[in-house]
């Protein structure tokens, strides 16, 4: 087999190479989806590292993109705060004035256009292009909306006349984010927008709420609102306009500007919280293990996603675990990437009224989790 990974050299963020490591999580499976039971588990350490100069921690092992994202898990909206996440994007951007223009569209990445079927009925978008290069791209889409199957290139942006660029939850999954923004930067109109949504990790961070700064091996780097501004303004693009979506996601306007560089640093305070959550983890993982070993009942986790996968991998006891459940249509009667435990549909098992005990730690979500839950199963207890 062809090597799956390369040991990122440099910051993505100022590109810098002074660094110190600050955690690796040993065999972390490299795909945080659901497969069959078959399927070949990979495996690679995910290492920690932070910068020196700007503070963006990230990293460094990145996985060969044909392997990463080979198989798309992430092509339904599920729960209430994604749903009001896309009708709020959208808002953000088209209650904006375009000077009754027919807008052209690019966006980048999106492999089930969640965002771009809002648009069925607006009239003011003559054309939406989505660039996406997974093969499980959902074609069954309206008229003016289309597919490039295939990841971002500057041909896409050199003399195509777009008005806006747009990314839903894309950014942090970008390799090089400096590279595609100054081509961005370069083949673009003067008078050309960008719109982001991007997790707001700082509040993963600061509040421990899910994997370690929301990092993995999709979501690569760390940011916070200024450095992003930073960022940006390095590859000739300034924040114009922000909201800050129930601290789940920053919506974003960029237009274009002057390059300019800045020094920006946070380096303690960032590399105390990443320790610090890294030690949260551990903590919960050994005082779910106590309780699940003392509960006589069946246990279940919630989630087939990545925060499972560090709680197992961090020394969660899986056989005590019946399965994994999740709302996600697409993973039932799968099992997840890395573990032999087959996800189920909520609604199936806890219909049952049995009393049991879920492990549930799904940061910004929980709550609406716990909430819908107990309303199929009041007897179910949480840890």
């Amino acid at each position: 087999m062809k090597p799956f990974k390369i040991k990122r050299m440099a910051c993505p963020i100022c590109i810098s190479k002074k660094k110190e490591h600050l955690y690796t999580i040993k065999n972390m499976p490299i795909y945080f989806g659901c497969r069959e039971v078959s399927a070949e588990t990979i495996t690679s350490d995910q290492t920690f590292i932070i910068c020196k100069n700007c503070s963006c921690i990230y990293v460094e092992e990145l996985i060969d993109l044909e392997l990463l994202y080979g198989h798309n898990h992430n092509t339904d909206i599920v729960g209430k705060t994604w749903k009001k996440h896309y009708e709020l994007f959208y808002e953000f951007i088209f209650t904006e004035s375009f000077a009754n223009k027919k807008l052209h569209i690019l966006e980048i990445g999106d492999a089930s256009a969640k965002l771009a079927r809002l648009s069925i009925t607006d009239d003011k978008i003559n054309s939406w292009t989505i660039v996406e290069p997974s093969q499980n791209i959902n074609k069954d889409v309206p008229n003016k909306i289309s597919y490039v199957n295939d990841w971002y290139k500057d041909k896409y942006v050199k003399n195509q006349n777009h008005d806006l660029v747009v990314m839903s939850h894309v950014f942090e999954h970008l390799s090089n984010p400096k590279t595609i923004f100054d081509s961005l930067s370069v083949f673009m109109n003067d008078d050309a927008k960008i719109y982001l949504s991007v997790p707001n990790l700082q509040d993963i961070l600061y509040n421990k709420k899910m994997s370690p700064a929301g990092l993995h091996f999709e979501h690569t780097f760390y940011y916070d609102i200024e450095l992003l501004k930073l960022f940006f303004e390095t590859t000739g693009w300034a924040v114009d306009k922000h909201v800050n979506y129930q601290n789940h996601s920053h919506f974003l306007k960029l237009i274009k500007t002057q390059k300019v560089n800045n020094n920006y640093s946070y380096f303690d305070t960032n590399k105390k919280y990443f320790i610090e959550s890294i030690e949260d983890i551990c903590s919960k993982v050994k005082e779910i293990n106590k309780e699940i070993s003392n509960y006589v009942g069946k246990v279940y986790l919630y989630g087939a996603h990545i925060q499972t996968q560090i709680m197992l991998n961090l020394g969660l006891e899986q056989q005590r675990i019946e399965s994994i459940l999740d709302n996600s249509k697409q993973k039932h009667k799968k099992v997840l990437y890395g573990t032999n435990l087959r996800v189920e549909d909520p609604k199936s098992v806890l219909s049952l009224s049995e009393e049991c005990m879920i492990v549930c730690h799904m940061g910004h979500y929980t709550e609406e989790i716990i909430k819908e839950i107990l309303s199929l199963n009041s007897k179910v207890r949480f840890v």
